[in-house]
């Protein structure tokens, strides 16, 4: 499981991939948060704001362009940065904190289904709601994973 986790904001794909060997912040404004995986968050996130109720299919989300799309790959170090699903960004943005709140609870109900629940209800909400904060701003949103 990754152990750092930045979700950032910068001008584009090649700015982002950029900082894959060096920490995004504070060249670029973002958010750290630890231990989580990034990748099956934001395809969790996209489901339940996409469709409540139904269950989670990571294959379904992939195929609809869903899954994130990484501009640097990971290597053997672990190190990684994904660009955030542009329907997933614009959900997050426009999402009301009642919504953002319900991304935070079901995700932590995924994460409890596949034992890999290290996080509090209130950092679930934290992590969503900063995201989703960064989401509304105008230049890309990424996240760097080691």
């Amino acid at each position: 499981m990754p152990r750092d986790i930045v979700f950032f904001l910068a001008p584009d794909d090649e700015s982002a991939a950029a900082t894959r060997d060096r920490h995004p912040t504070p060249e670029f404004q973002g958010l750290e948060f630890h231990n989580f995986d990034p990748d099956m968050a934001v395809v969790e996130w996209a489901r339940h704001l996409e469709a409540p109720g139904r269950p989670f299919t990571g294959d379904e989300q992939k195929t609809r362009g869903e899954w994130p799309r990484y501009v640097a790959e990971y290597r053997n170090d672990g190190i990684g940065v994904f660009v955030m699903p542009d329907k997933l960004r614009a959900a997050l943005a426009n999402a009301t904190r009642d919504e953002l709140l319900g991304v935070a609870q079901r995700w932590g109900e995924f994460l409890v289904e596949i034992d890999e629940d290290e996080l509090t209800a209130g950092e679930r909400l934290e992590v969503v709601h900063g995201v989703a904060t960064l989401a509304e701003d105008e230049l890309g949103l990424y996240c760097w994973v080691w």
